[in-house]
């Protein structure tokens, strides 16, 4: 299934090194998150965060899924963990809250 990869302009600065971008399908439905930082050892960290909803798992029927609460601000749960550098927090209101443990 074809996907709309964001530009460099899709992405939305949450804070905290961290930006967002939707993944859209063929049919326009956001089917994803995506989400870049600079991880601590310099590596670029970008992840997707499939979305609970039916086009969401359609398309990433395996793994994880994290439920939209709102578009905009943006707001999702539960709390994102990068696998590579442990960067861990929340995206709640459009911003990136770090977990106690991270930045």
């Amino acid at each position: 299934m074809p996907y709309a990869v964001p530009d460099d302009g899709d992405w939305t600065d949450l804070g905290h090194g961290m930006a967002w971008a939707p993944l859209h399908d063929q049919d326009g439905d956001v089917v994803a998150l995506l989400e870049k930082h600079a991880c601590t050892n310099g590596v670029p960290g970008v992840g997707s965060l499939p979305l609970r909803t039916p086009a969401g798992v359609a398309a990433f029927p395996a793994g994880p899924h994290w439920h939209l609460e709102r578009l905009e601000p943006i707001t999702i749960s539960p709390s994102v963990k990068c696998r590579a550098c442990g960067k861990h927090g929340w995206i709640q209101g459009g911003k990136w809250v770090p977990a106690s443990d991270s930045t």
